[in-house]
C-alpha cells in the first residue's frame, strides 16, 4: 500500500508544482465508442483512483490487432483483451477481469432450421461432430482446437455470420455478453440465424486491461481504482447495468442449459492468482 501511495503521488505531481492531469488515450475498438464496457470501466477506475486524469478515445474505429500495435507505439495508453499467455507476457496486465469472466461462458449462433439438432447435444463428444466458425485472431481458437473441435476462421465477424447463414459451418461461439449484439448488428446478412437455447460451453477466461511494459504506475493506478469500485459496489452497478451484459444474462438463461466444460491451455499462471470473488458464475443456479 505504501508503494501504491508513492506511485499515486508521482502520478499526481510528476514535477514540483505540477498539477496536469494524467492523459489516457483508449482505442475505439470495433467502433463501439464510449458504449464499450472497457471505456466505461476504465473511466470508473480512474475516478475511484483519486488521480486527476483526462480520458480520450481514438477517433477512428480500430480492430484488436491494430489496437495492440497502437499500444506498442504509445498511441494509446491501455486496452482490454482476453487473457492469454501471450498478452500477459507482452504487456502489463491489470489483474481484474472487467467482464467478470463472462467471455468464458459461450453460447452459439446457429441456423434456425438446426435448432432441433442442437437440442440433442449432451456432451463434448456430440459437439465434436460439428464445425465452429471463429475469428481468425480470436484467442479462443486454441481452446476449442485443444478440446478437439474443428474450427474454421474468417477475419471479419460479419463474414462469419454470413458464412453461417450460407451453411459453411454449424455454429459461431460467442460470449453471452456479446452474442445478442452481434446477431442484431448483422441480421441483414443472416435472417435465418438465431441464438441457440440449449447449450453453454464454459472455460476459465476473462477480459483484462493491459498497459505497456514499464508502465507499472498506470497499471497499479487502474487496479487500485477497480478494487475500490468493486468494494464499494460501484463496479457491480456498472457491470449489471451495461446493456450488453444485462441483455445477455437476462436472455441466455444459463442455469437451465447443458453445460460443457473445457480446459483453457492458454492461460498464464498469474491468471489463477486473481481473486475468485471478481469472477461471476452465471450458471451457479444449476
Amino acid at each position: 500500500m505504501r508503494y501504491l501511495a508513492l506511485l499515486l503521488v508521482l502520478l499526481i505531481a510528476p514535477a514540483a508544482g505540477a498539477t496536469e492531469p494524467l492523459k489516457i488515450v483508449y482505442p475505439n475498438l470495433s467502433g463501439h465508442g464510449t458504449s464499450q464496457l472497457g471505456y466505461q470501466a476504465l473511466d470508473l477506475a480512474m475516478r475511484k483512483s483519486g488521480v486527476p486524469y483526462s480520458l480520450e478515445m481514438t477517433p477512428e474505429p480500430v480492430s484488436a490487432p491494430r489496437a495492440r500495435a497502437m499500444l506498442d507505439s504509445g498511441e494509446v495508453s491501455a486496452l482490454d483483451l482476453g487473457a492469454s499467455q501471450q498478452t500477459w507476457a507482452q504487456y502489463l496486465a491489470v489483474p481484474f477481469p472487467i467482464d467478470r469472466g463472462l467471455l468464458g461462458w459461450r453460447v452459439f449462433l446457429i441456423r434456425k432450421d438446426h435448432e432441433s439438432d442442437f437440442a440433442r447435444i449432451k456432451s463434448l463428444e456430440d459437439l465434436k461432430k460439428l464445425t465452429v466458425g471463429q475469428g481468425s485472431t480470436w484467442p479462443e481458437n486454441r481452446i476449442l482446437t485443444n478440446a478437439g473441435l474443428h474450427v474454421e476462421t474468417n477475419i471479419n465477424t460479419k463474414s462469419l455470420v454470413a458464412m453461417l447463414e450460407g451453411q459453411r459451418f454449424d455454429f459461431v461461439s460467442l460470449g453471452i455478453n456479446e452474442i445478442y449484439g452481434v446477431l442484431d448488428a448483422h441480421k441483414d446478412v443472416a435472417p435465418d440465424v438465431t441464438v441457440e437455447k440449449h447449450i453453454v460451453v464454459t472455460y476459465p477466461y476473462g477480459r483484462f486491461f493491459y498497459v505497456k511494459q514499464g508502465n507499472e504506475a498506470l497499471r497499479d493506478t487502474i487496479l487500485h481504482g477497480l478494487q475500490v469500485a468493486f468494494e464499494d459496489g460501484s463496479y457491480q452497478a456498472l457491470f449489471d447495468n451495461h446493456p450488453t451484459i444485462r441483455e445477455g444474462l437476462s436472455q441466455a438463461d444459463i442455469s437451465n442449459r447443458v453445460q460443457i466444460r473445457l480446459e483453457n491451455p492458454s492461460l498464464p499462471e498469474a491468471f489463477w492468482k486473481v481473486p475468485r470473488k471478481y469472477f461471476l458464475d452465471p450458471g451457479a443456479g444449476k
